[in-house]
């Protein structure tokens, strides 16, 4: 039994009508991961996407019950946000650094992808509604402390970090620039459930731009 930090009380269990908010949530996380790697590595990468009951452990609904409504997107790439003593050193090369800096970005934006295009599909399609509302749902969530995580290794790519808010702006655009990869992602993961590798891509792929605006803009130095 799980009980509400606040008043101590049993939780109870909600509907299963978060299937879809869900959906949308992990469709953020794989567009933006599919993006993110053509940016930075000139690839797709790997991973594979699911939702299903259970996925990771009863979650606590933001409007105050418990749901086995969950999800998960998996890669070795996806959460390798920590920072590795290597990284620690100093750079062979400016190519290196800026390498770095790249993924350390795009590690952020992946894990805000999700919450983010959740807040979309709820409703909040203002850019800074749009993270407002993420944060209230997910703000204690694995993804802000990867992202966060992610944020705070910028410290040792570049003498100045990109502003939270900056990133979180491009996050929002990257969603709304992807909303028809989101959106179609989500309604097969409704249907299917899991994706691998291909059939995700296969998804996504027709509904990715030439050139991600939300991507190709230079962030500040």
């Amino acid at each position: 039994m799980i009980h509400s930090p606040d008043t101590k009380q049993p939780l109870p269990w909600i509907a299963d009508d978060c299937w879809p908010a869900v959906a949308h949530h992990e469709a953020g996380h794989a567009v933006a991961y599919v993006v993110g790697s053509r940016a930075v590595y000139g690839n797709d990468g790997w991973f594979k996407v699911s939702i299903r009951p259970g996925a990771i452990g009863p979650y606590v609904m933001p409007r105050g019950g418990l749901s086995d409504c969950a999800g998960i997107v998996e890669s070795p790439g996806f959460h390798n946000v920590a920072i590795p003593p290597e990284w620690l050193v100093p750079f062979r090369d400016e190519r290196q650094r800026l390498f770095q800096r790249s993924l350390a970005i795009q590690q952020v934006i992946f894990a805000l992808a999700g919450p983010f295009a959740e807040a979309a599909y709820l409703g909040d399609r203002d850019p800074w509604e749009m993270a407002e509302a993420a944060f209230g749902a997910n703000g204690f969530s694995s993804d802000y402390e990867n992202a966060e995580s992610a944020f705070e290794a910028l410290r040792y790519f570049t003498p100045r970090r990109p502003r939270w808010d900056t990133l979180a702006y491009r996050t929002a655009q990257l969603v709304l620039d992807h909303w028809t990869a989101i959106e179609a992602m989500a309604a097969r993961l409704l249907v299917k459930h899991e994706l691998d590798h291909d059939e995700a891509l296969a998804i996504v792929v027709p509904h990715l731009p030439a050139t991600p605006p939300a991507t190709s803009a230079a962030l500040p130095a």
